[in-house]
């Protein structure tokens, strides 16, 4: 290390890497605070390829807790853009306003996440690189993390940023968490690495993964498209938004509740399982198996070879088609709508009033069944077709629809 890190107008390091900052809370807290108000120091960091020039940084080399390898954090915009890219588990959130009024922080924290920490902890930074820049209007941060090739790491990298930042991600193998933010963008992409979202109320959120699973435990608002290979799944407790895609493999979808005006899910296989679905909503599948436990407004699923089994609360166009497989629709009381059947075998409780006709086609062996329920509607039909596979329509009150059990 070329000399002792001091503050000042302008100090220069020249090294092989970066020098890691360790700091505690306190210390960061009162560092910044005599920055801000009395020496902002600028500092220019080369580090065998990009240089960062012309941003206040604040740092001490104050040892912290065992399991905490580097600290650094950096004065930004309010409203900004921020790129990842990191071997590393990795979890980013919003700065706490209490903490931090003025939304204008950058931190970012590397430590051991094992329990207890590690021994060598403190000597991993010998292991990898990382590099901070920001450009000159401080509202872009771009962070790069690079390990030795071969070497693995227990390690946890904790970005804080405004609430309000766009947030870029590039991941491998470990795992991404995502929480809190109101941005206009957050995208997402990893190999393996699962993907875990919490609070988010954005314009568009964008998650792409290889293989790992994708999980929104709380709110996730906006355009949504998530997208997943191999046997990685998708789960979601409240999905709302204008657009809402899903894609899968074989991993299967859930999503306990939907609020779209238009949702497009895809899978190859598995079971896709929507608890309350709204709006209009199209499921495509290639087999595996199509459950709906409340379905309000427009419905379409296709699938080649599986199961449908859907409860209708509000009807809308419904349209179901399978090659293979069977299709039990239950209907609430009041539903009143046009119907037209087709299968080997077609059945509609007893229990329902409704009207109809029947025709069958020997050839194929199919049953075709057309007619109203309650009188039909011009706002609702509901159609149905398997070629293999037998169609039943029947009844459930609203206080079973509830299906708390799946909740």
């Amino acid at each position: 290390m070329a000399g002792p890190l001091r503050f000042g107008k302008l100090v220069s390091l020249q090294l092989k890497r970066r020098t890691p900052f360790l700091t505690s809370k306190q210390t960061l807290n009162s560092l910044h605070n005599h920055c801000t108000r009395k020496t902002p120091a600028t500092f220019v960091y080369i580090d065998n390829g990009p240089s960062f020039r012309n941003f206040p940084r604040y740092f001490s080399t104050i040892c912290t807790p065992e399991n905490e390898v580097e600290t650094c954090f950096y004065e930004v915009k309010t409203f900004g853009k921020i790129n990842i890219k990191s071997p590393f588990k990795l979890d980013v959130q919003p700065l706490k306003p209490l903490d931090y009024p003025e939304m204008n922080q950058f931190i970012c924290e590397i430590f051991d996440h094992n329990d207890p920490p590690s021994k060598s902890a403190s000597g991993f930074h010998k292991f990898y690189g990382m590099g901070v820049s920001i450009n000159d209007k401080k509202d872009i941060v771009n962070v790069d993390i690079e390990v030795a090739e071969g070497i693995e790491l227990p390690l946890t990298c904790s970005i804080k940023i405004p609430i309000k930042f766009n947030i870029n991600i590039e991941s491998g193998d470990e795992p991404v968490s995502v929480k809190g933010f109101e941005a206009d963008t957050i995208n997402i992409t990893t190999k393996k690495g699962d993907c875990l979202l919490e609070k988010l109320r954005c314009g568009n959120v964008k998650v792409v993964s290889q293989s790992g699973d994708i999980i929104s435990a709380t709110l996730l608002q906006g355009n949504i498209e998530l997208q997943t290979g191999c046997s990685g799944s998708i789960s979601g407790d409240r999905f709302q938004g204008q657009n809402i895609n899903c894609t899968s493999e074989h991993g299967g979808v859930k999503i306990k509740s939907l609020y779209a005006d238009k949702t497009l899910i895809q899978a190859k296989s598995g079971t896709t399982h929507l608890v309350n679905c709204h709006g209009t909503t199209n499921i495509e599948q290639d087999s595996g198996k199509i459950k709906i436990d409340s379905a309000s407004g427009d419905l379409h699923g296709k699938i080649n070879q599986g199961d449908i089994a859907v409860f209708v609360a509000d009807c809308g166009k419904i349209n179901f088609e399978a090659n293979q497989g069977n299709v039990d629709i239950k209907l609430i009381e009041s539903v009143a709508t046009y119907f037209d059947l087709e299968g080997q075998s077609v059945e509609i409780n007893e229990s329902i009033k409704h009207d109809r006709n029947t025709s069958t086609n020997n050839s194929e062996s199919q049953l075709t069944l057309c007619g109203t329920i309650n009188g039909g509607s011009d706002s609702s039909s509901l159609t149905v077709k398997t070629k293999q596979g037998q169609i039943t329509i029947g009844q459930q009150d609203w206080f079973s629809s509830l299906n708390l059990s799946s909740r």
